[in-house]
Order: structure tokens, then C-alpha cells, then sequence
């Protein structure tokens, strides 16, 4: 049988035919969509086939995936075998050992091809040997923590939040650097499962322990979530262990969500004196008894939404915004809004601008005998020193002021003591077990008088309010 003209031989039939030219040119344009149908079907197959991380040249991709070599990202657990470890001698370039995730060795060995050049030794300076790192969509569990060490102009995506998420099934982070700089990730979950005290779900650090003194310096979170699974005792950090060393500044956090943090646990810590000008804008912060928790540093919070809880918040001393110690900048929080008790404390003098904030908790109300307050209410005592207190549960005062005491002991189940004491809101009547808790919305350290504490309270319509 006479084989099937290709397509060129059809265009030459078709000048040389009888037919009309109306019924050449169907016939070889049919071809030619059998010919590319084909050519598309075996092409495709190739690449949708696969599943052999050794059916991708890594060296010769522009874009690296975990996927490339052998992540799976199903929200299963895949072990590694012996016969695993035995298959990719000399081919991995990191070291690993039976029982690791094949998502954790997939995204492990993706950031050696896209930072490291297929080496152990980092681009750094090199920036121009990068490659993007796509994390598809997908739940990835990783048993150790993927670590890029002196990334420099890296950019690293996923599919949006929620979409792409990295879980960590250990006591330890889901993703950290060790000096990271000009960089990028967007659209990543980041989120641990199991119980840690000391580290975040995302660890953005520097120069903390001899393999690089690079630092962490102007790098851009976007559309990102770091979530402690109620577990973790933070959520993100910034520096938590190269400190002052590891820089840390001129960082932005655009539409990112900070949430779930182990009770009395934190959103957002930062702890490097370096660590100034650093942006939070937009996003959310929530379900953290500490939500951005600044022990050494400055940032400017603009436009966050806090829902940090209310009795949990007072009883384990949080604040939505804490900044402890001045590192000789300006800080500021400004049009943002708050469904907590607490929203700001600054401490040591370090100066924030507080601007066109929205508390729920409403304006303060000056203390009365007999009078009857709701839950949430801010209350300003008589004899309070200048403190306000917060109604954790509503109820009717009793017929004279309690003696208030400011440093009381707070406990889990809110309930708050001074001493031995219940502070109530009355002389001989528990206040139907109604506890008035010495709580501040806003607290200044050296700000008051005579360089004692100043405080006040915001109420639901703020404007154009300053603290100095």
C-alpha cells in the first residue's frame, strides 16, 4: 500500500492536480490539522507523563518545581526508602535519610537548581544564576525545614495562599533563610501542625550560625499566610536568631495574614535592633494574643484588621501592636481597625504615631455605683491612677469603688486576681462573677507625668490621634 503523502507532498499534489483548487486546498489543510493534532497529542503526552524526577533537565529548565524532583504536594505522607536513597546516589545534592518526605526532598533539592546552581554552594552575588522557584498548587508536608542560605534577588511563588501551602508535620518551621535579601515570595501558605515554643511557621533570618554573614535586608512578602495551626508559638519571625547581626530592615508585608498562634503566642516577632522601616500593609491579624510583636526594631503598620481575641487578650497581657524598646526610630500604626481589647503599647520612649484607628470597644465611661455595664466596655475608675479597665463580663456595680490594683495576676479562664483577690466591681457581691481587669488600650511607658506611665484609651471613631 502506498503510503500517506506528508503535508508538503500535498501541496505539491494540489498544484499538479484536476481537482479544483477549492478541493486541494481542504485536503491539505485537513492534513495539516492531522499532522499538528498529532505532533500536539505526543508533545503533551511527554510532558504530562512523568512522574520520573529524572525525566527533567533541572539544568536546562528556566523554571524549577518541587514536582522536578519527585514532590508530590497531596497532603500525604511519602516516605523516602532505601531503595530511594540507593536510586539517587549522586544525584541529589543534598543528604537525606530514610523516613524524609519526598515533598520535603522535592523542595529541598528545587532550591539547590534555582539558588544554588545544582551545587551546595549558594549564587549569592551572582544573582544572575537564578532561577524562579514555582511551588504549584498543592499541600506539601515536609518532615524538615526547606532552608535557602544567602539568597540574593530570589523569587519564589505559588499558586495565592491556601492554594500552595507548606506544612511543616515537626516541631520546627515550614520554610527558613539564612540571609536573604532583595527577594520575593508571593502567594504561599506557610503553616505548622505540630506544637513548637520557640520557632515560627516562616523564619526570615541572617547570619546566625558561621554558614553565611549575609543578612536579611528589603525583601517583599505579598498574598502570603503564615498560620501557626494553633500550635506554633509564632507565626512569623524576623531575625529571631541572627539579632542585631542579621539587619533586618526595609522589609514589606503587602496583603499578607498573620493567625493561629499558640495561646499567649505571637503573629508577627521581630527581636533585631537593626530591624527598622519595616512595612505591614493591609492583611490581617488574628487569633495571636500577641499580634505584631516588635521586642527590638520599628515598623509602620498601615491599614490591618486585628480580631485577636478579648478576654483571652486582657488575661494574657497582649496587645495588637507591641513595641518594647527604641532603637532610636519612629514607628507608626495608622487606619487600621480592631475587634480586640488591647491594641498598642509602646515602650522605652520610641516614638509612634497613632492615627485614624477604628476600636470597637467604644469610648470610656467613668465609673458609677449601681450602675449596670455590658461586656467590652471601657471604664475610667475614680481612683484608678490614671489606669482603665475593661468589663469582661456585664453585670451591675455595687455600692462603692473596689480598690483597684494595676499589676494583677491574669489567668487563662478570665478570671483575674490580685493576689489573693478577686477585683470586683463592688463591696460585698462578686459582680455575678463579673471581673474588672486592669487592661490599657493604649500604654506609653515614661510618657505620663512626672515620667510615669501614660495611658489612654481609644474610642470607636479616632482621629488624628498622637502619641508621644
Amino acid at each position: 500500500m502506498k503510503p500517506e503523502p506528508n503535508v508538503r507532498e500535498w501541496e505539491c499534489n494540489a498544484l499538479r492536480s484536476t481537482r479544483s483548487a477549492r478541493s486541494n486546498f481542504l485536503s491539505a489543510t485537513l492534513n495539516k490539522v492531522r499532522f499538528k493534532a498529532l505532533a500536539f497529542f505526543c508533545i503533551g503526552s511527554l510532558a504530562l507523563a512523568a512522574p520520573n524526577p529524572e525525566a527533567h533537565d533541572a539544568g536546562n529548565s528556566s523554571i524549577n518545581t518541587p514536582q522536578m524532583f519527585g514532590a508530590i504536594g497531596d497532603g500525604a505522607r511519602h516516605p523516602i526508602s532505601k531503595t530511594d536513597l540507593d536510586a539517587h546516589a549522586g544525584k541529589w545534592v543534598g543528604t537525606y535519610v530514610v523516613g524524609d518526605e519526598w515533598d520535603y526532598v522535592g523542595i529541598q533539592e528545587a532550591i539547590y537548581a534555582a539558588f544554588y546552581n545544582g551545587t551546595l554552594t549558594p549564587n549569592g552575588s551572582n544573582q544572575k544564576l537564578n532561577k524562579p522557584l514555582h511551588i504549584p498548587r498543592g499541600y506539601y508536608l515536609v518532615n524538615k525545614t526547606p532552608t535557602v542560605v544567602a539568597l540574593q534577588g530570589g523569587y519564589i511563588y505559588g499558586d495565592g495562599r491556601e492554594t500552595t501551602t507548606i506544612a511543616s508535620t515537626f516541631a520546627g518551621s515550614a520554610f527558613r533563610t539564612n540571609g536573604c535579601c532583595y527577594s520575593q515570595f508571593t502567594g504561599i501558605q506557610f503553616a505548622c501542625t505540630v506544637a513548637t515554643t520557640v520557632e515560627a511557621a516562616f523564619e526570615l533570618d541572617g547570619n546566625y550560625n558561621g554558614s553565611t554573614t549575609q543578612g536579611v535586608q528589603a525583601n517583599t512578602f505579598k498574598d502570603c499566610l503564615f498560620h501557626g495551626g494553633y500550635a506554633a508559638n509564632k507565626c512569623f519571625s524576623l531575625v529571631r536568631q541572627g539579632g542585631n547581626g542579621a539587619q533586618g530592615s526595609e522589609n514589606l508585608f503587602l496583603n499578607c495574614h498573620f493567625t493561629g498562634a499558640a495561646p499567649k503566642g505571637y503573629g508577627f516577632w521581630c527581636s533585631g535592633g537593626n530591624a527598622v522601616q519595616n512595612t505591614i500593609l493591609g492583611g490581617n491579624v488574628q487569633d495571636c494574643t500577641h499580634g505584631i510583636y516588635i521586642l527590638v526594631g520599628s515598623v509602620n503598620v498601615d491599614s490591618v484588621g486585628f480580631q485577636n481575641g478579648f478576654v483571652s487578650q486582657v488575661d494574657w497581657g497582649g496587645y495588637d501592636v507591641e513595641i518594647w524598646n527604641s532603637s532610636d526610630d519612629h514607628s507608626s500604626v495608622r487606619n487600621c481597625r480592631t475587634e480586640s481589647a488591647k491594641m498598642l503599647y509602646v515602650g522605652n520612649n520610641h516614638y509612634v504615631v497613632f492615627e485614624n484607628n477604628n476600636m470597637l470597644g467604644g469610648a470610656p465611661y467613668y465609673w458609677q455605683a449601681t450602675h449596670a455595664y455590658t461586656h467590652g466596655q471601657v471604664i475610667y475608675a475614680p481612683t484608678g491612677a490614671g489606669h482603665y479597665f475593661i468589663c469582661i463580663i456585664g453585670g451591675t456595680t455595687g455600692s462603692s469603688e473596689p480598690t483597684w490594683n494595676y499589676y494583677s495576676e491574669n489567668y487563662t479562664k478570665g478570671t483575674t486576681t490580685a493576689g489573693n483577690k478577686v477585683l470586683t466591681a463592688g463591696t460585698g457581691n462578686d459582680f455575678n462573677s463579673g471581673m474588672w481587669v486592669a487592661g490599657n488600650a493604649i500604654e506609653v511607658v515614661g510618657a505620663g507625668a512626672s515620667g510615669g506611665n501614660l495611658y489612654t484609651t481609644i474610642s470607636s471613631h479616632t482621629d488624628s490621634t498622637h502619641v508621644v
